[in-house]
Formats: C-alpha cells, structure tokens, sequence
C-alpha cells in the first residue's frame, strides 16, 4: 500500500503537458471572411438605400394628411428612415472600393466592420420596435434576423451575442407593450424566438460551409504555389545544366536537336597545380576552394553573355557564339578569359595557408558541334575539330598565359596585344600560328 502511495505521488507530481491551443480560425481565413462581408455590406447599403425611398415616400405621404401631428410614432418612423438612409449611404461610400480595404489590417477592418454594422442594424432595430408598438407586428424583426444570420458571415460567438441581444431587446417590447393580452404577448415571443433559432442554426451552418470552402481554396492556393515554386527550381536546375535557349527547346518540342555552329569559339582553362593543391587540403576545403573559384567564372560569364560547358576538377570550358550568336561574342571571350587570370592571381597574393591554383588559358574559333547528351540526367556537350585546338593550344602555355590560335586572332582584325608564341600542328598535318593574348 505504501509503493502504490507513493508511485501515485510521484505521478500526481508530474506536470500535465498542455496542449498549446490553436485559433479555430487563422487571420489569413478570417481576413478573407471580413473582406466577404465588406462586399455584402455594400450591396446592402445599395438595397437599402432603394427600399428605404419607400419609406420615405410614405412619410410624405402621411406629412400630407397630418399623420405626424396626431401620432408621434410617424414622426420617429420618419427620424429613423433618415438614420437609416444615412448609414447606407456611408456604408456603401466606404465599402465602394474594396482595395483601399485589402491594405487595412485585420484588427482595424474589424473595428470598421462593427461600427457601420451597428449603425446599419440601429435605425431597423427602432423600426423594428416601433412597429410591434404601432401594429403589433414582429415581421421586421424576423427580416433583421434573416439578413444578420444569413448573409453576413459571423463566427459563433459573435453570432450567439447579436442574436441574444436582438431576442431581449424585442422581448422587452413585447412584454412592456400595456394593451396586449397574455396569450398575444406570448404568441409573439415565441414567434420571436423561432425566428432566433431557425435563422441562428441556418447561419451557423452557412458560416463553417462557406468556411469549409474558403479553406479549401487556401489549400488549393498553396498548392498552386508550392507548384509555382517546384517549377521555379526545376527551370534553375535545368538553366544549371543547359543553356537558356536549349531549355526552351526542350520545353516547346520535348527534345534537343544537336546542330553545328561555325562561327564559335572554345576556351579551357586548366589549373596545373590541381594534383598537387589536392594532396595538400583535405576534400571538404579542395571542394570549398573550387566553388569559390567556379563562382567567380561563373558570374564573369553571366556578365559578358557567354556559356559554361563544363567544370570538371581541373578544367573549366566555355564558350560564345553557341547557342545563339551574339556581337562582340570573342572579344567578350578574351576579357573573361583575362578576368579569371587576374582573379587567380589575386587568390595567389592573398593565400597563405595552402598557396592557391594556377592556371593557363587556350582559345580556339570555328566549327563546333553542340547537342545534349543522356535522357534522365542532361549533359550539354560540345565536340569538333575546334574543341580539341583549343585543348591543344591550351597545353601549349605556361601559368598564367592565355594562348589564342590564329583563326582566332584573324577574327579580332588588329590585335595589338597579340604576340607570336609558336605553331601548333593542326589535325590535317599543317602547322598553324599561335599567339599570347596580354590581358
């Protein structure tokens, strides 16, 4: 008895965990819901403002015959139809447009909602009350009910509270009206409180349809995003892998038509130093050091317009003139190519721990054939005559040297920063000119 005594101490000890309670509405839903009724509330205060003219007519009408003289009920009839065109007008001047709504918060729209709703619902109420003093009737009360339980959508609590206040409010006229017999009075507020409870259920499951279905087109927004967004990763995806251009061919025909280009130019550059640096870090910093670098070419590309083929360790190619020829295309080859250099360099001076890479340039112009290899992981791939003078020319140089073939140097016309640097043999056996390109 005593171990279960104390076993039962130790748990009555523990804390219970409380579940953190979560709004039944979130303030995306309820500010959806409050716009709604800011529209609705527009369209009545057009309804109203048309119906009230009626009233209004009537009242000049009794004015007419000295009605207002013989019963001071028409002269208030009269005061609350003026209230009441009053408060429509307002209504429907501020919820005209409902964008200037859209940017006000949440808190401040609930605010504005409350207190045109109450001066809308106030001179109808009076109405409503002198009616059942005039001729006993409770129809106006019922139309007020209808429209508060049916067409504005209102949370419970909300909705118990008005119609609470409403049944008391009319109660209370009834009861106190002198003339009336017990069995009428009776009559009326059980009329009274039918009315109360077949609109009020009718509301309610208005209200959690109506929010069923504004959920529901949440949800069915977010996955519109969330597709939005996965569409949006796998075009960058696509553009890391492929150019611009051969990914809009693959998104209008399904495929890649490998073409020939003779008008372009390769450039590789190679770091000579890549076995050795690599004994020296460990992988993570090698991988660090060579995407800091592959960055930096890679914005120096995007900046002159030209095309990364591939990066693999030690080689960086790229291109111009493929897929799509522009002007300026070898020039902005040469400056790019003489921008990477300069960095390297840069990296060289500033490195203390481990040195850093060195590298050498070669460019070569011409034929180049271009397509894109594999089905379920794309590789855009380029291959020719002038791919492999590049390779060869690049072999050619020594650190920090871009090395350009004469092709090349025929198509930039006077080049004066060009230098002769020796021949390379072409693959028909003759020899052809290359030069060094000052950068």
């Amino acid at each position: 008895m005593q171990a279960r005594k104390i076993i039962g101490q130790d748990q009555s000890a523990k804390p219970r965990s409380q579940k953190p309670k979560t709004p039944f509405i979130s303030e995306k839903l309820s500010r959806k819901i409050l716009l709604g009724n800011s529209e609705r509330i527009w369209h009545l205060g057009l309804i109203s403002a048309s119906f009230i003219v009626f009233f209004l007519i009537l009242d000049y009408v009794r004015w007419k015959e000295g009605s207002f003289s013989s019963s001071p009920i028409y002269l208030w009839l009269f005061i609350t139809h003026l209230a009441a065109v009053s408060s429509s007008i307002s209504a429907i001047i501020l919820f005209r447009n409902n964008e200037n709504l859209k940017k006000t918060d949440t808190r401040n729209l609930k605010r504005i909602q409350f207190f045109y709703l109450t001066l809308f619902f106030l001179p109808y109420i009076v109405m409503g009350m002198l009616s059942i003093v005039e001729r006993g009737s409770v129809m106006l009360f019922c139309l007020l009910l209808m429209i508060m339980n049916l067409v504005f959508i209102i949370s419970q609590r909300g909705r118990i509270i008005l119609n609470l206040f409403m049944l008391l409010l009319f109660w209370a006229t009834i009861i106190l009206q002198p003339d009336s017999s017990i069995q009428t009075t009776v009559a009326k507020l059980t009329e009274c409180l039918g009315c109360v409870i077949t609109t009020f259920f009718m509301g309610q499951l208005q209200y959690r349809i109506v929010l069923k279905n504004i959920k529901q087109e949440n949800q069915f927004q977010e996955q519109i995003e969330e597709i939005a967004v996965e569409k949006k990763r796998s075009n960058e995806l696509l553009l890391n892998l492929l150019p611009k251009s051969a990914v809009l061919e693959l998104k209008k025909h399904g495929f890649i038509q490998a073409r020939t280009y003779e008008q372009a130019t390769v450039g590789i550059l190679e770091i000579t130093n890549f076995r050795e640096q690599s004994n020296k870090m460990s992988a993570v910093r090698l991988i660090r050091e060579l995407n800091r670098y592959y960055t930096e070419f890679d914005r120096l590309l995007s900046q002159y317009g030209l095309e990364r083929i591939r990066a693999n360790g030690h080689a960086y190619v790229f291109t111009a003139g493929l897929p799509e020829e522009r002007e300026g295309a070898l020039t902005h080859v040469l400056h790019a190519a003489g921008m990477m250099l300069k960095f390297i360099q840069t990296e060289v001076k500033a490195s203390r721990e481990y040195g850093t890479f060195t590298a050498r340039i070669g460019i070569d112009s011409g034929p180049l054939s271009a397509g894109v290899v594999g089905n379920g992981r794309f590789s855009y791939e380029i291959w020719g005559d002038t791919l492999n003078m590049a390779r060869d020319i690049k072999n050619m140089a020594h650190n920090n040297e871009i090395l350009i073939s004469e092709r090349t140097r025929n198509r930039l016309l006077n080049c004066k920063v060009c230098s002769l640097y020796g021949t390379v043999q072409e693959p028909d056996g003759q020899s052809m000119n290359v030069y060094r390109f000052q950068f």
